[in-house]
């Protein structure tokens, strides 16, 4: 009992201290942080994992064939963001389409993306005002600077998910145009060697996997909507409006009309896989020509001062000896 007496009274006598009390939050508002971080990137690399995801691949196809269902193994978060955001989702066929387009760009291609990309819009909004409000409040900054950066951060926290979608985007299509004239090569040498072009895309897509994980992806579910009974026409269509890509956008065009005119599949390929390699190295060339401009910043700035130094401090350092000698 004197134990507890005595432990009861330090935390009233530290409570009564507006300092401690102030520092005890902050401590533990980091640490709250930190943990949250580490579980965060704990799920990231559990996610991250190739053996997993192909484990989880192996598992999904197992079930689709015998027909079973396993229980929902996502985390209690992920679930908890859909139900938030399942009110959330545009109720306009046009918004919503939109909105499911941009993420199967960026790779996401559940059901569930749109709800979680709304509810993480909504939490963004809440939390980190909130968050960035109380931190300032406890650190003793004034009300208006405080009221003034929690709408500064209520404007970051509304407009930060689309701008990570959009980077996303970004981001996937320079990987995919960048492995693209690889596979065209590859598909290349597969239908002169005599393979159909549902065989075709599913041997590039075999033989890319690991190179190129993101297009062989998209090479294997475009074969899976083939084998499904999808026509030809659609199914390539749909892998240009999940990726937003130019080049394959180019690259279907052109097959499609060959399968309708009837011309040789394999010329063509051939031709459009010597312009894409054209385009490579000619913007290869165009980088390597702007590198003499980029470098001309960090030599002012780095090494023409290190040589002027290099160069006149001797002289002036000799100078100042001979005059205060003098003197």
């Amino acid at each position: 009992m004197e134990l507890f007496a005595s432990l009861s009274d330090s935390l009233n006598r530290w409570a009564e201290n507006a300092d401690l009390l102030r520092l005890g939050v902050v401590l533990s508002s980091a640490l709250a942080v930190f943990l949250i971080s580490l579980v965060i990137a704990w799920l990231i690399r559990a996610w991250s994992d190739p053996v997993k995801r192909r484990l989880d691949a192996q598992v999904a196809e197992y079930e689709a064939a015998i027909g079973t269902v396993t229980p929902d193994r996502d985390p209690n978060t992920l679930r908890l963001l859909e139900r938030l955001g399942q009110g959330l989702v545009p109720l306009d066929v046009r918004k919503r389409s939109r909105i499911v387009i941009k993420l199967s760009q960026a790779g996401f291609r559940s059901n569930r993306a749109a709800p979680i990309f709304f509810a993480s819009k909504i939490v963004g909004l809440l939390v980190l005002p909130l968050v960035v409000g109380a931190s300032l409040w406890l650190l003793g900054m004034d009300r208006n600077m405080i009221l003034m950066l929690s709408l500064l951060t209520l404007s970051i926290g509304i407009l930060l998910p689309d701008y990570w979608l959009v980077k996303r985007v970004r981001k996937r299509q320079t990987v995919l145009r960048r492995a693209l004239p690889e596979a065209l090569d590859m598909m290349v040498v597969c239908v002169e060697a005599g393979l159909g072009l549902t065989a075709t895309i599913q041997r590039v897509a075999k033989e890319i996997e690991h190179q190129h994980p993101q297009l062989s992806n998209e090479f294997t579910l475009t074969m899976v909507q083939m084998r499904a009974g999808l026509d030809t026409k659609t199914a390539l269509e749909d892998m240009v409006q999940r990726t937003g890509v130019d080049e394959i956008k180019s690259l279907v065009g052109t097959l499609i009309q060959a399968i309708r005119f009837g011309t040789s599949i394999a010329n063509t390929l051939r031709i459009f896989s010597d312009d894409m390699n054209d385009k490579r190295l000619k913007a290869a060339e165009e980088q390597a020509a702007k590198v003499g401009n980029k470098m001309i910043i960090p030599i002012a700035v780095f090494m023409i001062p290190a040589f002027l130094i290099i160069a006149i401090a001797p002289p002036l350092l000799d100078m100042g000896n001979y005059f205060g000698g003098g003197q």
